[in-house]
């Protein structure tokens, strides 16, 4: 999709990148992270980086989207490219 992926292993390494200078569009998180759950990951992100568009993935098909405002959109596991594009290009 043209996008330069940054992929990080914990939520707290995810921070330390946002606390960084490299421009960041988007965020792709897991609800499920280790040490940290994706919406309060997001919550912090958002306080580093107010403009970042975030997308949240999961594999529990029963998962609700996290109670945030604007809720960012939920991606089922597995999703296609076509969707992780719309669900990016959606909050444009």
């Amino acid at each position: 999709m043209g996008h330069e992926v940054i992929d990080v292993s914990t939520a707290e390494v995810g921070l330390s990148v946002l606390r960084g200078v490299t421009p960041i569009e988007a965020i792709v998180v897991d609800v499920g992270l280790p040490g940290m759950q994706g919406d309060l990951f997001a919550a912090e992100a958002r306080c580093l980086r107010y403009d970042v568009r975030i997308v949240f993935t999961t594999g529990h098909r029963e998962m609700q989207a996290p109670a945030n405002d604007p809720v960012p959109p939920v991606l089922l596991k597995p999703y296609a490219p076509e969707e992780l594009e719309a669900a990016l290009g959606a909050q444009r």
